[in-house]
């Protein structure tokens, strides 16, 4: 039985994933698997790049906040705009020499543990750096979400923080941002699927649903859940369970399953130095 069980997953998967190249779109790349560049309402503009000269900015992150900040050089010279300093957070305190404009960044909390992130980030605020910079963004990771999560007590938890920071920080702007997804194609995809197994990307959708409910209209949002599954056509990369739609990365942006190549990568930070310009503005 467990023999036939097996023979019935692996039919099922191949059978999945047969379909989902079926109906995936097929774009041309080049030898290292990277989709043709196109620029879209999504890329941040030289005049946003230059206002945020005089702008600190800080970005919480793990593995995939590192592929983003890894193609800001390239974000910044493809728009003719010197780059802001990069500087990865040691401590409290920023370096005395910092420049007026800089992009501070850590690895904060624990991957799986997203109220952690919550925690960490709110403790290096109020432990120093709020008095220090401008804007403040905290992204979580693809695999901070599962089946298990605990969705609105986490929006919950997001939000009321996020409340309670821009009351102690009136001088920072808060800027909400969508947790990345990953590929939904494959074999491991399509036995999860026969099992019955809710996507992973379906939990993140229903937490990123409440994130753009809330703050879409602010003109803040860091929406990376849109950037990475909206090809360069401009078409989502939709799926469907239970009767409900969900997003997932296109893979033309993926270096794996949730971690983005050089295509993605750029896709993401200039999306990020958007969302930032337009806080900086509100200043």
């Amino acid at each position: 039985m467990r023999t036939l069980v097996k023979v019935l997953v692996a039919l099922g998967a191949a059978a999945a994933l047969g379909l989902g190249i079926a109906l995936g779109t097929s774009w041309p790349r080049d030898a290292k698997g990277v989709a043709p560049q196109a620029r879209d309402d999504r890329s941040v503009t030289p005049d946003q790049l230059r206002s945020l000269s005089n702008t600190r900015i800080f970005f919480a992150h793990q593995s995939v906040g590192d592929n983003i900040l890894g193609e800001l050089p390239e974000v910044y010279a493809r728009a003719g705009v010197d780059e802001m300093p990069l500087v990865e957070l040691s401590s409290a305190r920023l370096p005395d020499d910092l420049p007026r404009g800089a992009l501070v960044h850590t690895h904060i909390g624990v991957n799986g543990d997203p109220q952690g992130k919550i925690t960490a980030f709110a403790e290096a605020l109020r432990g120093g750096l709020g008095d220090q910079i401008d804007v403040a963004v905290l992204k979580f990771c693809y695999v901070d979400f599962n089946a298990e999560t605990d969705v609105q007590g986490l929006f919950d938890r997001y939000r009321s923080t996020l409340s309670e920071l821009a009351k102690q920080f009136p001088d920072i702007v808060f800027v909400p941002a969508t947790a990345a997804l990953t590929t939904e194609d494959g074999a491991k995809q399509a036995a999860k699927n026969l099992l019955g197994r809710t996507p992973d990307n379906a939990v993140r959708e229903e937490f990123n649903a409440m994130v753009r409910a809330e703050y879409a209209d602010s003109g803040l949002l860091f929406d990376l859940a849109g950037a990475q599954s909206t090809t360069p056509e401009g078409t989502r990369v939709s799926r469907s369970y239970n009767g409900r739609v969900h997003y997932a990365l296109y893979s033309g942006y993926a270096l794996d399953e949730g971690h983005l190549n050089v295509t993605g990568s750029q896709r993401a930070a200039s999306e990020l130095l958007a969302s930032a310009a337009r806080a900086s503005s509100t200043r």
